[in-house]
């Protein structure tokens, strides 16, 4: 979005208010930039989400990655497994767990962190974290989970 790192919640808003404008269909029909201003609300989203809920994602993650190496083979089934999901039970929330997931796969191999995009996963972990210790939802625990374990 063009924001620095320690951009405030104002310049971020300002920001996204000003790109959101620029790039709508309906201020400017002969610019047909929808997926752009999906990405901007997205990325402001992110931007946007309580730094607590952010740290308590990293922190959630990092205990997560402890109890579970991330190894390519690792990564790779658990986008698998989201895409089986995805398939069995369509929804929204689940095309977010696939981002995720597909996220995280692509950090691994290139360093770039998409994962961020999926912000509704982010925050669901998030706030798991905050809540039992644990990212992951009881129905895909597999019940050898590090709970609140502080990684050094």
């Amino acid at each position: 979005m063009g924001v620095s790192k320690t951009a405030t919640p104002e310049e971020i808003k300002g920001t996204y208010r000003t790109l959101f404008c620029k790039y709508h269909p309906d201020l400017n029909p002969r610019d047909k930039l929808v997926n752009c201003v999906s990405f901007i609300s997205i990325v402001y989203q992110v931007l946007s989400m309580r730094s607590n809920l952010i740290e308590a994602y990293k922190q959630g993650m990092q205990a997560y990655d402890h109890c579970h190496p991330q190894t390519m083979r690792s990564l790779w089934d658990a986008f698998r497994s989201e895409l089986i999901e995805f398939y069995a039970e369509p929804s929204q929330n689940e095309a977010w767990d696939v981002l995720h997931s597909f996220g995280r796969l692509t950090w691994k191999l290139t360093g770039v962190p998409l994962f961020w995009l999926a912000q509704s996963t982010v925050q669901k972990h998030g706030q798991r974290f905050v809540e039992s210790g644990c990212i992951r939802s009881s129905r895909n625990c597999l019940g050898n989970c590090c709970q609140k374990t502080s990684v050094d």
